[in-house]
């Protein structure tokens, strides 16, 4: 393919426009001079101005220095991917880096020449390095057809000593370090390749174990010695670099790398092999340049940068190893690609997100794909202290105290004070001193109450609004320290809920039975918990405001969020206190737990307001011995049971808990009942004629109302009350209640599914509308108006649940990160009457990437090695070139010619000059 290209110090832009400008002067020129000329053909007049603009435009453009690119592809290039990592780890210096790799690295990027430094040792360290990988790489099956496991072994035996020699070769000038590289790795290499095909696979492993280790020991004090080396030295030249060094991240490093120089890495590569040079961010592999595309499409110009910044949240090495997913697979049950393909990763390792690519590049190696990896970045602990992470609960009491832990990276020397503390809104929560003991990860537990917090950001606040919680967004901190390497991880950010209202649950039963007692008990000893219990001892209904007794009003009754009905006989309520109860459950969505008995009164409420609410219908008689309860598949997922009931299908009786207790008791008793249309048996009891319902769930207008068939719940206590019979009812009534809204008025109740989302998430929005009576408000249009930075950015249409009673749901879009705020517009309600406003934030999840500084080469030389590739430092990248070139059977050729230096450039001019004096003479 050839192609034209313009190499001038001139922008060619410019020179374009300066060749018309002159060429159209000369034109005008021309063009007056013909005007005093008679008797001259149009043809004449128009070819001559013609042919003297050509000439000058062409002497002209040679400004812009035209050059004719040809390049010329031969045999088979292999498809080599490029993955550099750009997130926030890279952006880091490495100032604790050992000087002598420092200088290799500047070495490697120009600053220094050849004789600047010996590097005999580092060399030869790096060899020992690469003896040792081959030493510890245990194939998991034969890498081609035919291949044995000792002709495996004899190819690592044969890198082994390939390694090893030539380290002993490089410092043969060193008796000592030579005589242990025979002894320790030469001889012993020897000996397992001789006996291979007789030995014991474990013996050859062992043997093989033991020559690892040795020349990982050989490895340290190579470097060691080349460390020495480097810090004698009071050269200039050597001091300038590691200044330079200093001052770069590793993200300029790989950019520099990659691209600085006349004959830069990039540029090797790309002359053998079809590259694609990729930037891995947090969710996606950017594609920068590509070579081939250059050569087939021409003007694709190769990149002197990467034109971008390191700032990815979240290092996922598995989307390096993506890269490949596209090659050929012409057989789609081996998965083998057709073409050579070789992925080279540049990052420092820190993958902290997604699965372990440690099966994937297991999958690229069987697929025939080979990984390199290149390390950047020191792989010393420097002195750093960091919060790792924080654990705390998404929500909190107002009574309560937060409690939580905090996890601190402590890689300071012993003795250094420090504090770490817990900051909202300027005002510190809680504050601990502390003492450095460069022990690393470290857990300090934190205790603070949440009360005043919650007071002062109430106080002053709107009292026509009410909020059921309250958002807060604190920052976990550590101290400055003396010594610190990375200011950037000394805090963390730590999200929760302040939970105001108590949740009111109204009791009514008409005798003192075991599980009513249990369960008042258990609720009234928890401070979320505010509880009424009317008992109707005589069949008479206590009522009025007074403590235990029914509610004198309707707006009273729906002051509760749960009501417990058991066994009371329907003369005991009036008319309109059915009404109210079914009015509570269908209009204001709060939850009604009915609980079945020997007495059978509940079978008298058929026929009355309550008749509609009921989830069963009765049967004649009582239900068969229950052997054991089950849940159904719908009771499966319904989270009220998680931890109580278990198994896909399998009765308590043949499995355990999720604690490994004992199967839950089964009831002596069952009503013998039959779910009515539209409710869900959640819990069937197993008896020997057939499966009764025990457990049933139904929806009714915008509540839910929940069946027990019998009343012995309170066997569960055993062997521990909170294993199984307090949660089974604390996480009931939580998901028979409707969830409270975080936030109120008159005429709007809002709500989110969360507090906290991810980039990309949807949020769902909830509102509870009202008329100016208090009613729900069944019909209307209204709107969900999304804020950002106080600017209304969407305006998302609410739509109707069907369970009526005012309830409306709406779902954004996918979301960015920020802080937003919802609000609701409802037609016909002014917007000074709907001032509820609901807030959350976007953030990505905090993985730690600036909390663990150094290199992870222990992952990156396991990713390579499981795809059949090699891993290399960064001032190693010279090897990588060498051991990538035996991949294409083919090459590029690429030449140019300089056409404002050439005689053919000149020969155009001069033929136009020619030409226009020919007809000129022609035409007299």
């Amino acid at each position: 393919m050839t192609e034209l290209r313009f190499a001038g110090d001139w922008s060619t832009g410019v020179v374009f426009a300066l060749a018309l400008l002159l060429a159209g002067f000369a034109w005008v020129l021309y063009r007056r001079e013909l005007v005093l000329r008679q008797g001259l053909g149009a043809a004449i007049r128009r070819m001559l101005p013609a042919l003297r603009s050509a000439a000058v435009f062409l002497l002209v453009l040679m400004l812009a220095g035209p050059v004719l690119h040809h390049t010329e592809r031969v045999g088979e290039l292999a498809r080599l991917l490029i993955v550099a990592d750009a997130s926030q780890s890279m952006n880091l210096h490495d100032a604790d880096l050992d000087t002598g790799r420092k200088l290799l690295i500047a070495r490697k990027l120009g600053w220094l020449d050849v004789a600047a430094f010996d590097d005999s040792n580092a060399r030869a360290a790096d060899a020992m390095m690469r003896a040792r990988d081959a030493a510890q790489t245990r194939p998991s099956a034969p890498q081609s057809v035919g291949q044995t496991a000792s002709s495996a072994s004899a190819e690592m035996l044969k890198s082994i000593l390939f390694e090893a020699e030539a380290a002993q070769k490089i410092v043969s000038g060193d008796a000592a370090i030579s005589g242990r590289i025979k002894a320790e790795i030469l001889d012993p290499a020897d000996a397992v390749k001789k006996n291979i095909s007789t030995a014991k696979p474990q013996d050859t492993q062992d043997s093989l174990a033991k020559i690892a280790k040795s020349a990982q020991a050989i490895e340290q004090v190579l470097r060691a010695n080349f460390a020495r080396q480097t810090a004698a030295t009071n050269d200039p030249r050597i001091k300038a670099a590691l200044d330079r060094f200093n001052g770069l991240s590793r993200w300029q490093r790989v950019q520099s790398l990659l691209m600085d120089g006349d004959n830069s890495v990039l540029k090797q590569l790309a002359s053998a092999h079809d590259v694609e040079l990729k930037l891995m961010h947090a969710d996606k592999l950017e594609t920068l340049w590509q070579s081939r595309a250059g050569r087939r499409d021409g003007g694709n110009e190769m990149p002197m940068s990467f034109g971008g910044v390191a700032d990815g949240k979240i290092t996922d090495l598995n989307l390096a190893l993506t890269a490949a997913d596209d090659a050929d697979h012409p057989n789609a049950a081996t998965g083998e690609v057709t073409r050579t393909t070789a992925i080279v990763i540049l990052s420092d390792g820190k993958h902290n997100a997604g699965e372990s690519p440690i099966q994937r590049s297991k999958i690229l190696g069987s697929r025939g794909v080979k990984v390199f990896t290149v390390g950047i970045g020191t792989t010393n602990r420097p002195m750093d202290l960091a919060v790792a992470g924080v654990v705390n609960p998404k929500s909190v009491f107002v009574k309560d105290r937060l409690k939580g832990t905090i996890t601190i990276k402590d890689d300071m020397p012993a003795g250094r004070s420090f504090s770490v503390k817990i900051v909202s809104d300027g005002e510190t929560l809680w504050e601990q001193e502390l003492t450095s003991q460069g022990i690393g990860t470290r857990v300090v537990e934190c205790d603070f109450p949440v009360e005043k917090l919650a007071d002062k950001m109430t106080r002053g606040a709107d009292k026509s609004v009410a909020h059921a919680t309250l958002p807060v967004n604190a920052v976990v901190s550590v101290s400055d320290v003396e010594g610190d390497s990375e200011a950037k991880n000394n805090s963390w950010p730590m999200r929760f809920a302040v939970s105001l209202q108590k949740h009111k649950m109204l009791m009514i039963e008409s005798r003192s039975r075991w599980d009513w007692r249990y369960i008042r008990n258990m609720f009234e000893r928890d401070e979320q918990w505010d509880v009424t219990s009317v008992l109707a001892d005589s069949g008479d209904l206590p009522r009025g405001d007074k403590p235990g007794a029914f509610p004198a009003s309707r707006e009273s009754l729906f002051a509760y969020d749960l009501i417990f009905l058991g066994e009371i006989p329907l003369r005991s309520f009036r008319t309109n206190e059915l009404q109210w109860i079914s009015d509570f459950v269908g209009d204001r969505a709060g939850g009604l737990v009915l609980m079945d008995g020997q007495r059978k009164d509940l079978r008298t409420y058929p026929g009355s307001a309550l008749g509609p609410l009921l989830p069963i219908e009765w049967l004649d008689g009582d239900a068969p011995e229950t052997k054991s309860l089950r849940p159904t598949e719908a009771g499966k997922t319904f989270d009220a049971f998680s931890g109580v009931f278990v198994g896909a299908g399998a009765a308590p009786a043949a499995g355990k808990s999720e604690a490994g207790a004992p199967p839950l008791a089964p009831p002596k008793w069952l009503a013998h009942v039959r779910a009515l249309p539209g409710a869900e048996t959640l819990v069937e009891a197993v008896n020997a004629v057939s499966n009764s319902p025990a457990f049933v769930l139904r929806r009714f207008g915008a509540g839910k109302v929940f069946y027990t068939a019998f009343d012995e719940t309170w066997r569960w206590r055993v062997p521990e009350p909170e294993q199984f019979h307090h949660r089974f009812w604390r996480q009931l009534a939580l998901q028979i209640m409707e969830a409270p809204f975080s936030v109120r008025d008159n005429r709007v109740s809002l709500d989110t599914d969360a507090m906290t989302y991810r980039p990309g998430q949807q949020a769902e929005i909830r509102a509870r509308l009202r008329d100016e009576n208090g009613k729900p408000l069944e019909k209307g249009e209204a709107f969900a108006l999304l804020s950002k930075d106080g600017q209304v950015i969407a305006s998302v249409p609410l739509a109707a649940d069907e369970s009526g009673g005012g309830l409306f749901h709406a779902k954004t879009g996918a979301l960015t990160e920020g802080d937003y705020e919802v609000r609701v517009a409802v037609d016909g309600v002014p917007d000074s009457e709907a001032k509820a406003r609901a807030a959350f934030h976007v953030a990505p999840a905090d993985t730690g990437e600036l909390t663990d500084l150094g290199c992870d080469e222990g992952l990156l030389r396991e990713i390579a090695a499981n795809a059949n590739g090699g891993y290399y430092r960064e001032e190693n990248l010279d090897d990588v070139i060498a051991r990538l070139k035996p991949l294409s059977s083919g090459k590029v050729l690429e030449s140019e010619i300089a056409l404002w230096q050439s005689y053919w450039w000149f020969s155009v001019v001069l033929g136009l000059l020619a030409v226009e004096w020919g007809l000129r003479k022609r035409a007299g």
